[in-house]
């Protein structure tokens, strides 16, 4: 499910399908990109609904323009098997691929390009173990956090490498990771021990994202316009508005400039839609909007 339109899911089988419409229809947007061969993992960019990144155990494919166009980006990486991938927050261009496999020194790249070139950035401090998962942490100092066969491993941009990240943490498989911004901490899934979860290594920066919280619109359900209050520390990171109708169709977009700004939604046909308020280092905010008829 896409974080800026929950209407937006992508679901990977021997094809690659997607819906527009929270599951109503959907459609296959991959026509030979797999030659029918089972999808490992997807990513999707955060910061571009557009951008969707597909890996089979020995492919790695990007879409640029919503799956009208494939490329195969595995030029440059190991002859592996691939385990995960994971999109920047905020750069649909900076990608990470992780390995399960035994090859010393070849766990995780990165691309900033979008595949046309990659970076070794396994380091030498990683188990030669299969790396399984990867998260990355949006306001922060792009912190990366790994799930291998023996637990969880951390890096960020300040650091010249991998670092256990594992106190009271047993040397177990970890299959997959979560980032819960809402609560600060990362969740790890195994394979027999359960679930875990640790207080994340640095808490997000942008504290204005708690302000967030603090959004809200009157009236809604709205006939002509409604009022969006928005605190003041937000506006000066020039918020803007988006309204997306249900098939995930932008309808409207407006800049931010009050605390309690006028939104004329007149000439909006009567329905359901959501609006998404997003700004410079803010986790975006989305919620229901009615409009009614006139």
């Amino acid at each position: 499910m896409h974080p800026l339109n929950n209407y937006f899911i992508i679901a990977g089988y021997d094809e690659v399908y997607r819906t527009t419409t929270g599951g109503a229809f959907w459609d296959s947007i991959s026509i030979n990109l797999t030659t029918k061969t089972a999808i490992r993992t997807i990513a999707l960019a955060p910061s571009d609904i557009d951008v969707i990144y597909v890996a089979t155990y020995s492919k790695l494919s990007v879409t640029f323009d919503g799956g009208n166009s494939w490329t195969n980006i595995k030029p440059g990486l190991p002859s592996s098997t691939i385990s995960d991938v994971t999109v920047s927050a905020n750069d649909p261009n900076w990608v990470f691929v992780t390995f399960s496999n035994y090859n010393s020194g070849n766990k995780v790249y990165e691309s900033t390009d979008g595949g046309n070139s990659w970076t070794n950035i396994s380091g030498s401090n990683l188990p030669n173990l299969p790396v399984n998962c990867i998260v990355y942490q949006d306001l922060t100092n792009d912190d990366l956090y790994i799930g291998t066969d023996v637990g969880v491993y951390h890096r960020d941009n300040t650091m010249s490498d991998w670092q256990a990240f594992m106190s009271g943490f047993p040397n177990v498989i970890v299959d997959e990771l979560e980032i819960h911004y809402g609560s600060g901490k990362i969740r790890a899934a195994t394979f027999g021990r359960g679930i875990w979860e640790s207080n994340l290594q640095s808490q997000p920066n942008g504290i204005a994202n708690n302000y967030m919280s603090y959004v809200s619109t009157y009236p809604n359900p709205a006939v002509d316009y409604f009022i969006l209050n928005v605190p003041e520390n937000v506006i000066s990171k020039n918020p803007v508005l988006n309204i997306y109708n249900l098939t995930g169709q932008l309808v409207l977009s407006k800049n931010i400039k009050s605390a309690n700004q006028f939104v004329d939604v007149s000439n909006l046909k009567s329905g359901y839609y959501i609006y998404e308020l997003g700004a410079v280092g803010i986790r975006n905010v989305r919620s229901k909007l009615i409009v009614l008829p006139n």
